[in-house]
């Protein structure tokens, strides 16, 4: 049995936080049912359809047009019938077509009501929208990203995105285990900025105590060094030294041991304040061995670190496939089966299931309406009056 089997969640979400934070739940075992425009998810198409595919599978898809009266009504009777409602609408929409919390707990009182916002649902910047790139600007680190002297840099993957949906998920969780032991719904307010400012805390924390902004460092680390990447005779290698054990270590099986005797390089402080003397030292000696050379050196000595690459490396990367992290999943809109990867967590009493393919646009329709009670002629009205969309 799976965790979350017979929890059924509304997902109202589209773009990829809100949604990837309801697949995790949808991977436990939940009924998701993912209520869509239906002209559809916007973010249907981005990048190949990449986003989608990521962040919706194990969902079944409902289009329904929530503008209409009949549209609505749809959404209030799954609403009786569910466990857990997610929508990432601007603050204030939904309540004003009678679909905000107070609305919602009345028809289900014990409906957990997760609400997935840019800045949350108060505050002088409730009301504007936001995406994980905004927020990286405006939270501390774009402004801490980038080489030295250079512009700030946007993180390339969208982890605030992804690392908000997994707080929605654990909210939602957590709101679940409080409803067995209360017997009551609960209001979830999930914010993409708080997120993100919770995750620079410890920058934070360190400028209020020195008075000190975060700088850019490259690929490299304020606080110790070696920390960054690294020239070999091929390829890159990330090298992470973060103690005096370490940087022995690294010394030793480099057949560097002179650095250690090198009074600039005694202490981390040492070598943080000399960090350009010691990675020209460093990338002279890496630069005549192999990138596999040197991981094997380190690795063995216990020095963390690892090769730059690239996605491409990813897809037949030998450790990911022996841990059975890509799954193959339906394109939704073309002919074809596309690698994914697949739940992230390895549980001993539950297994992965792929019960659904990322969904097309309203694919379920029909069998969700059928299962709200209207009969094949009332579905079929529907779609012709553009309440329901199904291919």
């Amino acid at each position: 049995m799976q965790s979350l089997e017979g929890i059924r969640i509304i997902d109202l979400t589209h773009a990829l936080a809100g949604p990837y934070g309801v697949l995790l739940l949808a991977d436990l075992g939940a009924d998701v049912i993912k209520v869509e425009p239906i002209e559809g998810d916007p973010f249907r198409e981005a990048y190949e359809g990449g986003i989608f595919i990521a962040a919706n599978r194990n969902k079944k898809s409902l289009a329904l047009n929530l503008k209409t009266e009949e549209g609505r009504d749809v959404l209030r009777k799954l609403v009786k019938i569910s466990d857990v409602i997610v929508e990432n609408f601007t603050p204030g929409k939904l309540e004003e077509i009678g679909f905000g919390y107070e609305d919602v707990s009345k028809i289900n009182p014990r409906i957990i009501y997760c609400s997935l916002s840019g800045f949350g649902q108060s505050g002088p910047y409730s009301k504007w929208r936001a995406f994980d790139p905004v927020i990286q600007a405006m939270c501390g680190s774009m402004a801490a990203t980038g080489e030295q002297g250079g512009r700030p840099v946007r993180n390339a993957g969208s982890f605030i995105d992804t690392g908000t949906g997994v707080m929605l998920a654990y909210s939602i969780l957590a709101a679940l285990i409080t409803r067995e032991k209360t017997g009551k719904g609960q209001r979830i307010d999930v914010s993409l900025f708080e997120s993100a400012v919770s995750w620079m805390n410890y920058y934070i924390i360190y400028y209020l105590l020195t008075g000190e902004i975060p700088e850019k460092m490259g690929t490299g680390y304020k606080a110790f060094f070696p920390y960054g990447l690294f020239e070999t005779k091929d390829k890159p290698i990330y090298i992470a030294v973060h103690s005096e054990k370490t940087w022995k270590a690294l010394c030793e099986t480099l057949d560097a041991r002179y650095l250690l005797e090198d009074e600039r390089f005694k202490t981390n402080d040492d070598r943080c304040r000399h960090r350009k003397e010691l990675e020209e030292e460093l990338n002279k000696i890496l630069r005549k061995m192999s990138c596999n050379e040197v991981l094997e050196r380190l690795t063995k000595a216990e020095v963390a670190c690892g090769p730059l690459l690239t996605v491409a490396d990813l897809v037949d990367n030998p450790h990911l496939k022996e841990r059975e992290v890509f799954i193959k999943v339906k394109h939704p809109t073309k002919n074809s089966e596309v690698k994914s990867v697949g739940m992230p967590i390895k549980f001993s009493g539950i297994k992965f299931k792929l019960r659904y393919h990322p969904p097309k646009l309203g694919e379920h329709s029909i069998e969700i309406l059928k299962d709200l009670g209207y009969s094949e002629d009332e579905i079929y009205r529907l779609k012709e009056k553009k309440i329901v969309y199904f291919p």
